[in-house]
């Protein structure tokens, strides 16, 4: 069952890019948790531009507020999220 986006889940707060150690940039996720608790989650390049197409999501801004139950999607089944096979990011 579907719950509304920021109740009783995680959902991402902030989106940045940084330099990752092999030159390739990397996806910073903040995200905040049921608790209340905020935690940072990095994303290597492929998964970030996987994260956005599955979100369909053209910027960063455009991740905030999308549940954290996206992510696992994208790092459970990258195959089905690559081919658009999944539901879209709610």
């Amino acid at each position: 069952m579907n719950q509304p986006v920021g109740q009783n889940q995680p959902i991402i707060i902030a989106a940045d890019v940084s330099g990752g150690h092999d030159g390739q940039p990397e996806l910073i996720l903040k995200i905040r948790y049921e608790n209340g608790v905020v935690g940072d989650a990095v994303m290597e390049n492929a998964l970030g531009v996987k994260l956005l197409a599955h979100c369909g999501a053209s910027h960063l801004s455009e991740l905030v507020g999308k549940p954290w139950q996206a992510v696992i999607e994208i790092l459970q089944d990258t195959d089905r999220a690559t081919s658009g096979a999944t539901a879209p990011c709610q």
